[in-house]
């Protein structure tokens, strides 16, 4: 699967409130104070989307009924995807303060 695709994938996903609300905002408020205390290891960040990814593509599939997998490489290119908004996002939370 291709960054395209992906991404795509990914706005769907992110169209859905109760996502957005139960797991998106949590990450990034979880990031954000990791990052403010300066424990923030992009490593173990990386890691923890290992649980962020499969509700992702469960919303997916609520959204779409559209059924994907994502091998081992679809993964890491995801979780590029994700962790840059992630990280927009708290960038975004910074500049409204």
């Amino acid at each position: 699967m291709d960054d395209k695709e992906l991404q795509k994938i990914f706005e769907i996903v992110l169209d859905d409130s109760d996502f957005i609300h139960s797991k998106h905002d949590m990450i990034v408020k979880n990031y954000k104070q990791k990052i403010d205390k300066k424990i923030y290891d992009e490593s173990l960040a990386r890691k923890g989307l290992d649980y962020y990814i499969p509700k992702a593509i469960e919303t997916y599939h609520s959204k779409t009924n559209q059924f994907i997998t994502l091998d081992k490489d679809d993964k890491e290119a995801f979780k590029e995807i994700i962790l840059k908004k992630i990280l927009e996002d708290i960038s975004n939370l910074g500049n409204k303060s």
